[in-house]
C-alpha cells in the first residue's frame, strides 16, 4: 500500500531539501520523520501533517517552475479527498 506522505517528502527530496530541514521544517523529529519514511507511523499528526502537505506543494512547485518533473501523483491519492490537521483537502 503506498503511503501519499512519503512521497510528499521524497518530492521535498528530490528539491534539495535534507530529512533534517524537511523534519524542522515540518515540526517533527528527524527519528519520527524516519519511522514515516519506514512505514512505523501511517501519517504525521496535526499541524506537523499541514506543514508537511504545504512545504511539498511548495518543493512540487519549484521543481515544476525549473522544468524538473517531480514524478507523478501516486494513482492511490489521484483525486482523493485528504484529511489534514482537521481541514479538509482535496490532492489532485
Amino acid at each position: 500500500m503506498h503511503n501519499i506522505w512519503i512521497e510528499r517528502v521524497l518530492w521535498c527530496e528530490r528539491a534539495g531539501l535534507s530529512r533534517a530541514e524537511i523534519a524542522d521544517s515540518c515540526g517533527l523529529s528527524y527519528s519520527s520523520l524516519g519511522d514515516l519514511m519506514r512505514g512505523a507511523t501511517r501519517e504525521p499528526r496535526g499541524m506537523a501533517a499541514v506543514r508537511l502537505w504545504q512545504l511539498s506543494e511548495r518543493a512540487n512547485q519549484r521543481d515544476e517552475a525549473a522544468g524538473a518533473d517531480p514524478g507523478p501523483m501516486p494513482p492511490s491519492a489521484a483525486g482523493r479527498q485528504l484529511r489534514v490537521g482537521g481541514i479538509q483537502r482535496s490532492s489532485a
